[in-house]
């Protein structure tokens, strides 16, 4: 790929990504619809998976713990937008996320040049220019602020766990959907533990919003 046809695919994969968020921030039952959508995934690369590759024994390790890592994050995502507008959390867990990749990368090999330090900074000024517009408007409490901090190093974590697993695997389209396949599993299980046979009532009722939203999850 070209570096604008990269480029287009990031910004698009930005947008869809922003537009599943939108949803989980918008539901009444935010734990419940995350679950949905989790599973709603997992039901869609499962229907996949036997048209790819099976991701090469030495990605597994990363795509294991990758999994367990998303079981924090799925669980970080509700409670920060149970306190926070959308508006606030949103760029305050995916903006942090990569500048503290972009600081960790020499660790794994990826090379620093000058210009990245000039973005990375870039990107800090973009992250506390809407939550201070956020706290402002008092559309934010600050209890949702720690939730969105720590998962943004979560979702950095698992960033790098798929970075690395991914390159390993062989086949990023089979590491991708092993993971959908895998992630819902952990966040269904806590789901259930806490509301019992709610989350079967409400897969049932929201298995479309499910399908929906994980088409637009998938995509990105």
């Amino acid at each position: 790929m070209t570096s604008t046809s990269v480029l287009m695919a990031v910004l698009l994969s930005a947008v869809m990504h922003a537009g599943w968020n939108f949803l989980v921030k918008a539901s009444s039952d935010r734990l419940l619809d995350t679950v949905t959508i989790a599973v709603g995934g997992s039901f869609l690369a499962a229907l996949t998976l036997p048209f790819v590759p099976p991701p090469l024994p030495e990605s597994r390790w990363w795509l294991g713990c990758s999994v367990f890592v998303h079981i924090a994050y799925f669980l970080a995502l509700v409670e920060s937008y149970k306190h926070a507008d959308l508006s606030v959390a949103y760029p305050l867990m995916r903006g942090c996320a990569p500048v503290i990749v972009a600081l960790c990368a020499p660790l794994f090999g990826e090379p620093y040049h000058s210009t990245l330090f000039i973005g990375i900074g870039l990107v800090g000024l973009g992250i506390i220019f809407p939550v201070v517009i956020g706290f402002g408007r008092c559309v934010a409490e600050t209890r949702g602020l720690p939730y969105a901090l720590c998962n943004s190093a979560v979702i950095a974590l698992y960033t790098i766990l798929d970075g690395v697993g991914v390159r390993h695997s062989g086949s990023a389209a089979a590491y991708t959907l092993w993971l959908f396949f895998f992630d819902a599993w952990g966040i269904l299980a806590v789901a259930l533990w806490y509301r019992g046979g709610d989350v079967i009532r409400h897969l049932a009722h929201r298995w479309m919003y499910g399908i929906s939203a994980v088409v637009i999850r998938l995509g990105a």
